[in-house]
């Protein structure tokens, strides 16, 4: 196998979650990869970055429950008359050996027309490696 090859494996199974909205203002993340990773802060969509004072870690096999500062607010400012809505989201990382990535992800939101909240499930969530710590103050 050649070192590309080698390098995107490791990647792949070292950093690897499932993410799921749970419909009001958390995240529910499983680390399903091989590596410690701390959680720093989050996107969503267009406003600005909300990071916490203190990473959230989560061991491989672990689970927590990430709260969603802005994603409320954001989806009570969608039309009600919307029934379909798609929210890009991202999630700051870092991994046990100081790696950072950045987890994006769509959620999907569906609602009976003219009637309640958004109902959301994650879409495409792919890790790219990328060093945040500089883009974001």
């Amino acid at each position: 196998m050649n070192e590309a090859m080698q390098t995107q494996l490791q990647l792949t199974s070292r950093v690897a979650l499932d993410v799921v909205f749970d419909g009001y203002n958390s995240l529910n993340i499983t680390n399903k990869g091989r590596a410690n990773l701390l959680m720093y802060g989050h996107r969503v969509d267009g406003l600005p970055p909300v990071m916490d004072t203190q990473a959230r870690s989560v061991p491989p096999t672990g689970f927590v429950q990430f709260p969603l500062s802005g994603m409320s607010m954001y989806t009570a400012n969608i039309p009600i008359d919307r029934s379909v809505v798609t929210i890009p989201f991202e999630l700051y990382v870092e991994s046990d050996d100081g790696t950072q990535y950045i987890v994006k992800c769509n959620f999907v939101g569906s609602r009976q027309k003219n009637i309640g909240n958004l109902k959301t499930v994650s879409m495409a969530v792919s890790v790219v490696k990328a060093v945040w710590r500089k883009r974001i103050p």
